[in-house]
């Protein structure tokens, strides 16, 4: 059996270096990481670029992370990413109805800020990188600080 390249992504979605593999034999990575088939490589092969949404993103470009983006941004760039899937993004965005997935990560705040926060993903027009309230829901639903930033790159590559 023929061995292909695979990328070994960490647990923020980071490229930590290339292994031939050939697919079948048992290989565990470490918790959180992953074993990705990849069309290419980060140009050069330089470790540290960011898989987003399939496409290798260089790590300068981290720092030049979009503060602010359109909720409709946001949520096709979370279902692209698989976070939500695009039923749910349509749902919420027609009528308001939150994901599952959402739903549950605001079981977890305290009682006092449920409420708001409900009202907050259905009524606000732009989620803002800085504000904790978005931090705490990403938290929440397992995402990374660097996870996030990854969300806001491709969401906020996305032309609406």
């Amino acid at each position: 059996m023929s061995s292909q390249q695979y990328a070994i992504i960490d647990q923020n979605n980071i490229w930590q270096s290339t292994i031939s593999w050939d697919g079948v034999t048992q290989l565990t990575p470490s918790t959180g990481w992953s074993i990705q088939t990849v069309a290419s490589l980060p140009p050069g092969g330089i470790q540290g670029y960011a898989l987003v949404n399939g496409v290798w993103v260089d790590p300068n470009a981290i720092s030049n992370v979009p503060q602010i983006v359109s909720k409709a941004q946001f949520y096709v760039a979370a279902a692209s990413s698989g976070i939500i899937t695009f039923a749910e993004a349509e749902a919420l965005l027609s009528n308001g109805t939150i994901p599952a997935s959402l739903a549950s990560a605001i079981t977890t705040l305290p009682a006092n800020q449920q409420s708001i926060a409900r009202i907050a993903i259905v009524g606000v027009a732009n989620y803002q990188r800085n504000d904790p309230f978005v931090s705490t829901l990403a938290t929440e639903m397992g995402l990374t600080s660097t996870q996030l930033d990854s969300l806001f790159i491709a969401a906020g590559a996305i032309a609406l």
